[in-house]
């Protein structure tokens, strides 16, 4: 794949490592979405539904890993495949392995899924040109911290190093209220208060809360 990359004149390689095993899904539980997929009766009205989507399939083909087709053992069927698929992407990148594709990839490498300090560091060590802050959108761990919640911190630590953010956002209005939220974290830290009770009364009518 490596090669192929390189042969097609990319310049720049992604690592994903924020999931390293599949998570309970509650959207795709809620819908009945499967790997394989299961037909069932639900499936038929639905197809039913959307016949001009369900023509269009049947007059090319059924969905599959094109990307990956070439890597795959062959007569795998549908069902082979995504269980080759999910072994192929299982576990989490040892040390080693970060290494190894630093030393094979002579391009730009980034690596996405990273929002401690420690990990980040250790990126660097290894020689990668940056980081994307990532919780995966917060759809494999809702626990977890977001992007926006850790960057300002990661940016203070690193400075002149690469880093960018991804999940946490949807619109212009939350990188606004992101950074607003933030000012107001600083600037009261500035003045020695943790409450907005602490600013002067001409600055805060309890009034308006």
């Amino acid at each position: 794949m490596i090669q192929h990359a390189e042969a097609a004149g990319f310049d720049t390689m992604l690592l994903t490592v924020d999931i390293p095993v599949r998570t309970r899904r509650e959207r795709e539980l809620a819908v009945g979405l499967s790997l394989p997929p299961n037909m069932d009766i639900s499936n038929v009205i639905q197809m039913m539904l959307r016949p001009r989507w369900a023509l269009a399939t049947l007059a090319h083909e059924v969905p599959k890993f094109h990307i990956l087709d070439r890597y795959m053992p062959n007569n795998l069927g549908r069902q082979g495949a995504v269980y080759y698929v999910k072994e192929l992407i299982k576990g989490h990148q040892s040390l080693d392995q970060l290494k190894e594709l630093r030393e094979r990839w002579k391009g730009k490498l980034l690596i996405k899924g990273l929002l401690s300090t420690p990990d980040i560091a250790r990126a660097k060590e290894l020689g990668y040109d940056g980081v994307v802050v990532s919780n995966h959108g917060g759809r494999q761990l809702e626990s977890g911290p977001s992007a926006v919640d850790v960057l300002s911190g990661l940016r203070q630590e690193f400075p002149d190093y690469t880093l960018l953010a991804d999940g946490g956002v949807c619109s212009g209005a939350d990188h606004v209220m992101s950074l607003l939220q933030q000012e107001l974290v600083n600037t009261m830290g500035q003045l020695g208060i943790s409450e907005l009770s602490g600013l002067k009364d001409c600055l805060y009518d309890p009034t308006l809360r």
